[in-house]
């Protein structure tokens, strides 16, 4: 039976065997304290980046992005980036949702197909 905190798995190498060996020193309460501190921070950065990457409810910035995209769809091919600056907002959030393809290499924006 494995528990869960001990490695009891076979080793291939030296190196392997000394590491299981290391990780077998490692007691229960100081694992589980490990685990407990470090996955609340993760959890508060994780949580913080998808609050940032969410959109405003916004009725103006939906019908601007609807425009924006009816825009990039007649044009129909890559168009530098730079030429929406006074439409950036609308442009990322259409980024965002997947309805315009971004090349960050080339500075170039298309809808999607």
């Amino acid at each position: 039976m494995d528990d869960a905190v001990m490695w009891k798995e076979g080793v291939d190498s030296i190196g392997a065997a000394e590491l299981r060996f290391r990780v077998n020193q490692l007691s229960a309460s100081t694992w589980i304290l490990s685990t407990l501190f470090t996955a609340g921070p993760v959890r508060l950065l994780v949580a913080y980046d998808l609050w940032r990457s969410c959109l405003p409810v916004d009725a103006d910035l939906e019908r601007r992005m609807a425009l924006l995209l009816r825009e990039l769809q007649s044009q129909g091919k890559w168009v530098a980036a730079d030429s929406f600056r006074d439409h950036w907002e609308p442009l990322s959030a259409l980024i965002r949702t997947g309805h315009v393809e971004f090349s960050s290499i080339k500075g170039r924006v298309r809808a999607s197909s």
